[in-house]
């Protein structure tokens, strides 16, 4: 297994990230693919963000995706990216003021080895729509941490971040990538989940859903494939630096403890404010003394 920015990428039926004539990384068998099935590594790495941007941008087997999905590999100025998962990881792990920024990375431990895995984050105003939907899921993670903080039961690996693994599946004849095991496709939707680990699941697998869909409305609106946006523009908005400095990216609200969460849980929602100066009403973020707290709250 090999280890590329935030994602944990499995080499599947003999496949080779190094190989040249391998085409991609995706399953060829025609069966559901669940994390439930997996090891723990591989259900780590097959419900990240990146897999499920990747399987909704070019669904294995779809005989309808577009070229661009059965064009790799291909070069790039001086880097040959090898697979749509590969252009996905390239993009989201050096885009913008706040795509998982490696400044703000977690710490991991696996069978006893300790390393960094990238985590959501903000340093600044995003510089695209692909950089403001990992703006949002910064905030989505803020509030899975304040909601997950007291999380207990069934938590088999320990407290609730954005390291934690949760269960997703794609079906082959759909197409579709789904919150939730195969055996219980509904599972993470049940108004009571049972255990802590299945509500820090829930907020997890539904943040980084929100975010892939975001990635490819915003794709649709430009008229653009991934590739294409990145050829276009990864001289504008590919970071150079941990905190993306080099592309002007500044701080902000550094002052303000934001120490509660409004928001629906589904679809992922969940905003961080600051209850000295605003309030939450009817899942809505108001300032207090604003005219929209008269709308939400009266």
């Amino acid at each position: 297994m090999k280890f590329l920015g935030f994602l944990f990428v499995p080499l599947i039926s003999g496949q080779n990230l190094t190989n040249p004539e391998i085409e991609g990384f995706f399953p060829v068998e025609r069966e559901a693919f669940d994390a439930q099935d997996a090891s723990d590594n591989d259900m780590r790495q097959i419900s990240s963000m990146g897999t499920f941007l990747a399987y909704m941008l070019c669904p294995p087997g779809n005989p309808n995706n577009p070229d661009w999905c059965n064009s790799f590999p291909v070069t790039v100025g001086n880097d040959k990216i090898w697979s749509p998962k590969h252009l996905v990881n390239t993009v989201m792990t050096s885009w913008g003021c706040n795509c998982f920024p490696q400044n703000k990375a977690l710490p991991f431990e696996e069978k006893k080895k300790r390393f960094s895995r990238l985590a959501p984050g903000t340093n600044g105003e995003p510089v695209d729509g692909i950089d403001q939907a990992c703006t949002v899921l910064a905030k989505r993670n803020r509030c899975i941490l304040m909601d997950n903080a007291e999380a207990s039961s069934g938590m088999t690996l320990g407290k609730c971040d954005y390291t934690y693994p949760y269960h997703f599946y794609y079906n082959p004849d759909t197409f579709v990538s789904i919150c939730g095991p195969r055996t219980a496709p509904q599972m993470y939707t049940k108004e009571r989940l049972h255990t802590d680990e299945r509500y820090c699941q829930r907020d997890i697998c539904f943040a980084d859903r929100e975010l892939a869909e975001s990635v490819v409305s915003f794709l649709e609106s430009k008229g653009m494939n991934l590739l294409e946006y990145y050829i276009a523009y990864r001289g504008q908005f590919q970071r150079s630096t941990d905190d993306g400095s080099d592309l002007g990216c500044v701080p902000k609200d550094l002052n303000v403890e934001k120490d509660q969460c409004c928001g629906t849980f589904i679809p992922a929602g969940r905003s961080p404010f600051d209850s000295a100066t605003q309030k939450c009403c009817n899942d809505q973020v108001v300032n207090i003394g604003s005219e929209k707290e008269q709308i939400y709250c009266y």
